[in-house]
């Protein structure tokens, strides 16, 4: 049988050790400052990003691999042997799939899977994670892409930010729109799912708006019989208050549960502050 390689991006913001135990291909966006542009939890990690972000006169931009950067990781693969399942942010939010797509077509003799996720960062991850567990327990090309077209519609993400500043400015706002202009303290309640990001509802303050996301969690899921992952864009005090919530509620155990941080491209868009659960329904 041959073997499969599992490639993403670096907006999966998947944890170090999960990289490192299903030996996961992440290939990275940038970040363009105004004199410098930097590789995704690369050349600038998270708890720098995020204390450099406040003091920037101006939002960091984002930008996407090329296509000759997806062509030399697939090529390098290939020439290993590999058989490429490469997944990907939304085509709503980035043009890396289309990147990939197109180095895909630079190598006709490849055998390479590439998927449009339909979602982002912890949403991403989870997906990710569940062909790389299959491809180390043996399953097949053909299975593990049947897999992920299964896995795309189970996944969904809600998430709090302080403001949809960031969101709008950087054109990823998407139906959110109704809620810009909102009145102070009030946080936005979001979601990611079909590729897009959609309002569900806006929160007098942090601590409601804490339960909210944990309730919302809750209400579409299973309990146990989920997968979930909890990320924070620099603010690891609502984070932990969303743990310690989701706790209480019970909806969470540790071995269905992975903990992180948005990375640098992920956080230009939400901004700081933001806290996100995402999970995969089984």
């Amino acid at each position: 049988m041959a073997q499969i390689k599992i490639v993403t991006d670096s907006t999966a913001d998947l944890p170090n050790e999960v990289i490192k135990k299903y030996d996961i291909k992440v290939v990275p966006l940038k970040v363009n400052f105004a004199e410098e542009s930097l590789k995704d939890r690369v050349e600038i990690m998270p708890n720098e990003f995020y204390k450099r972000f406040t003091n920037e006169k101006s939002i960091p931009s984002t930008s996407q691999p090329s296509p000759g950067e997806f062509q030399n990781v697939y090529q390098s693969l290939a020439d290993e042997g590999y058989c490429i399942i490469s997944i990907h942010l939304s085509t709503d939010l980035s043009g890396t799939y289309q990147a990939a797509q197109l180095a895909r077509s630079m190598l006709p003799n490849a055998n390479i899977k590439i998927f449009d996720s339909r979602t982002v960062s912890v949403g991403l991850a989870l997906l990710v994670l569940t062909a790389a567990r299959a491809a180390q327990e043996g399953k097949s090309f053909p299975e593990i892409i049947s897999l992920v077209e299964q896995t795309i519609p189970k996944i969904k993400i809600y998430f709090i930010v302080d403001t949809l500043e960031y969101l709008a400015k950087g054109g990823r706002i998407g139906h959110a729109t109704a809620f810009l202009g909102s009145l102070l303290n009030i946080k936005p309640l979001l979601a990611i799912y079909d590729g897009e990001i959609h309002p569900v509802e806006k929160v007098r303050g942090r601590k409601k708006a804490v339960s909210r996301l944990v309730q919302m969690v809750k209400s579409e899921t299973n309990n146990y019989d989920s997968l979930y992952y909890f990320a924070h864009a620099g603010n690891e005090n609502l984070f932990n208050n969303v743990l310690e919530k989701a706790e209480a509620e019970n909806i969470i155990c540790k071995e269905m549960l992975l903990l992180g941080e948005l990375g640098p491209v992920v956080g230009c868009h939400s901004g700081p502050g933001a806290v996100g659960i995402a999970f995969l329904k089984y």
